[in-house]
C-alpha cells in the first residue's frame, strides 16, 4: 500500500530524475516513465523509456555512468536524511504494451 508521502517522494524523485537525465544525456530521447522505491527500501529504480530504441544502450552506458551524481543531485534537492542508492533500468513494460498494441490491432 503506498501513502501519500510515499507517492509524493516517488514524484519528487521522478521530476528530477527527469530534469538530471534531460540534461546528461546526447544523442536520444530518454524519459522517465516509472520509479520505485517500494520493492527495495535501500534502492531507488528509476524507470526509462529511450527512444530510438537503437540507442538504448548507449544511453544506460551515459547513465550508468553517473547514478553516483545522480544519487548526489536527488540529496541536495530533497530533504530527507539519506538517498538510497539509485539504480536506472530500461522500463519493461513499454515492449509488452507496445506487443500488445500490435497483437490487438493485428486482429
Amino acid at each position: 500500500m503506498t501513502t501519500i508521502h510515499q507517492g509524493r517522494f516517488e514524484s519528487a524523485i521522478k521530476e528530477l530524475s527527469a530534469l538530471f537525465i534531460e540534461k546528461n544525456t546526447e544523442g536520444a530521447l530518454a524519459s522517465v516513465s516509472s520509479v520505485d522505491t517500494i520493492s527495495n527500501p535501500n534502492k531507488i529504480t528509476v524507470f526509462i523509456t529511450v527512444l530510438p530504441e537503437e540507442k538504448e544502450e548507449d544511453i544506460m552506458k551515459q547513465l550508468q555512468e553517473k547514478t553516483w551524481t545522480l544519487r548526489k543531485f536527488l540529496g541536495e534537492q530533497i530533504k530527507t536524511r539519506r538517498v538510497a542508492e539509485v539504480e536506472i533500468a530500461l522500463d519493461p513494460g513499454r515492449k509488452t504494451r507496445l506487443l500488445i498494441d500490435q497483437l490487438s490491432y493485428n486482429d
